[in-house]
Parts: C-alpha cells; structure tokens; sequence
C-alpha cells in the first residue's frame, strides 16, 4: 500500500456546500495500480496531529508528499525518501542506454567508473561490451581486482583499476552511480553521470537526475503535486516491485533543463 498527501486542487465550492464549509478537513480516495492500493488524502483545511492520525489511522510512516507540506504536517507525517539504490539505478540505466544509442565503436570509447564502495562491480559485465577502454577508481581495490581478472579469462577484456581519484584528470565519460561528495579532479570537458545533485563543484557536464515520459495510467492515480519517479521508487523501495529497477528514463537534467538521452548521446558522439 501506497498513502499519499497532498493539497486538494480546485475545491469546488457553491451552494451546494456552503461555499466549501461543508468540505472535510481531510478527504480520501482510493485507486489502484497492478493490484497496489494507493490512498490519496487531500487536505481541504488546517489540519492537527489527531485529525490526521484520525483520517489515517496509523499509517503515517512513508507518506509521500510535496516539500511544501513539509513545514505544516512533517512533525505528523513520516515522509519517504527514495532510496539511494533506486537513484543508483536510474542512473545506470539511462547510461547504458545512452551508450547503446550512441552505437561508438567500443575501440575508441572510453569510459571511467568511480565506485568508491564497490558495490557497482557488477557493471563492469556490461560496460565491458561497450568499451575497450575502462577505468576504476575505487577504494575495494580488492574486489574490483576480482573483477578484473575473471573478465580478463573470460572475455579477453582489459580493466584499468586504481585507488587514486587523481586518475580521474583523463575520464571524458565518468559514471559515478552514487551521489559525489568529494571534490574530483576532472576535465572541463568530461560528462559525468551521477545519481543526485550536489553542493559541491564539478567541472564539465553533469548529469544527475532523471525522469520517465508521463504514463496516462500514473495520470489518472497520482495527485498533481506527487511525481511519478516519486510514485515510482515508492513501489520499488515500500512495494518490493522489483522490476521497477529495470526501468529506463527518457530524460536527463543537465542544471539547466531536462533533455532527452537520444540528445545526451548525440553530444557524447561528438566526444570521439
């Protein structure tokens, strides 16, 4: 189940209802997506702690809302954060696509990973078939030195893998799936794919939030102020649906505005 909380959007309000005095402080309704129940509730007028613990009875944890109820009701309601697996996800997803519409000889692209952790290791048995120039830059040298040599056996395929983040200085196609928080030494032309947006300076372009083309289906369940990726991780991370993370976004924010990956890929070609 799937409780959403938002504004209600043109209250109507007549004679019928006593120009709105009659509207509930709280109203409900209830859909459906694949089998999922989703509650939407709508705040029609101020709200306190027991009328909402009254309307929800209970489920207040992992309520999805817009940050602009944050300061009235975030002392009342648990909201969901998406998880950062999801956002590592979307991530690689829209650059393994972009690289697939790109169609670069793999002889001349070069593409350098940055997985500080270690936990993206299983990439590399797809970027492998994309490029024959791949570096890491890793702290779990030794699980990436794993890597190495079963996909050298196996494939013929060479990795470059290093510790140090100044090897970054010769990457013009960086995926970092986790959100960047240090400082990378990086060209001024490097593209970098990274799951959140930061504080922190990055030289290049950057590439760090991502959305899906609007489904008619999410349209006509979700309240206007609740955004489908936000929906859409939702199920992922509090639904369990799995296959949620096989889902590929078709636009990429670049700071300024949202472009589609098939325009990403076109810049990229243009790289090499």
């Amino acid at each position: 189940m799937i409780t959403t909380f938002t504004k209600k959007q043109n209250i109507s309000k007549n004679f019928e209802n006593l120009f709105g005095l009659l509207t509930p402080k709280l109203s409900c309704e209830r859909k459906f997506f694949r089998n999922e129940l989703v509650l939407n509730y709508f705040v029609n007028k101020k709200l306190k702690q027991k009328d909402i613990n009254k309307t929800l009875r209970g489920n207040t944890k992992n309520v999805l809302y817009p940050e602009y109820l944050d300061p009235l009701y975030g002392k009342f309601l648990s909201k969901y954060v998406q998880s950062k697996s999801f956002l590592g996800n979307l991530c690689v997803n829209a650059f393994l696509k972009v690289l697939d519409i790109s169609n670069i000889k793999p002889e001349i692209l070069d593409i350098t990973l940055l997985d500080l952790s270690g936990k993206y290791v299983d990439l590399l048995d797809k970027l492998i078939f994309y490029s024959k120039s791949i570096s890491v830059v890793s702290n779990n040298l030794k699980i990436y030195s794993e890597k190495q040599e079963k996909l050298l056996e196996k494939y013929g395929a060479s990795v470059t893998v290093n510790g140090s983040l100044d090897w970054l200085f010769k990457s013009k196609i960086l995926i970092s799936p986790d959100k960047i928080k240090i400082h990378l030494p990086l060209r001024q032309d490097c593209i970098t794919f990274t799951s959140e947006a930061n504080f922190l300076p990055v030289k290049g372009t950057l590439y760090c939030d991502f959305k899906f083309p609007k489904f008619r289906k999410l349209k006509e369940i979700l309240p206007e102020d609740i955004s489908q990726e936000y929906f859409l991780a939702a199920l992922y991370d509090i639904c369990k649906k799995t296959y949620i993370k096989n889902l590929v976004p078709y636009y990429c924010f670049n700071g300024c505005e949202y472009i589609s990956l098939k325009n990403v890929a076109r810049k990229i070609f243009m790289q090499f």
